[in-house]
């Protein structure tokens, strides 16, 4: 397994929870998030994580698990996008918090879970 895909699903499901638990009404959650991204990936092809780490506080405090999958780069693009897409049905009242965890949940392991454990079954 590369480390670059390794998910904790617990952390995944407390990310979307923690996306969707919003302090400010002026801009929505997934907006800063967004933001976030963006810079924090513009800013690692600049500096190294420590330095990026520093840069940003306010972010490691607002978004401290999606923070971390950044700065060490292990996450996966596309289970990222997809999480922050959920977030924005929540924000939009398309589809209630329970329902976007569950629809994380489930693609993540059918996309990470389920092989790794096939993959382990057929090393014995």
């Amino acid at each position: 397994m590369h480390k670059k895909h390794a998910v904790n699903l617990p952390d995944e499901i407390l990310f979307l929870c923690e996306m969707a638990e919003s302090q400010d009404t002026t801009e929505k959650k997934s907006v800063r998030a967004r933001r976030m991204i963006t810079e924090v990936e513009e800013a690692l092809t600049k500096d190294t994580p420590a330095i990026v780490a520093s840069q940003f506080a306010a972010y490691q405090t607002e978004f401290p698990r999606i923070f971390e999958m950044l700065i060490t780069r292990n996450y996966r693009r596309e289970f990222l996008e997809m999480m922050l897409q959920q977030l924005e049905r929540v924000e939009q009242g398309t589809v209630s918090q329970h329902d976007a965890s569950i629809r994380v949940g489930t693609v993540l392991v059918d996309e990470i879970v389920k092989p790794q454990i096939k993959n382990g079954n057929q090393k014995k």
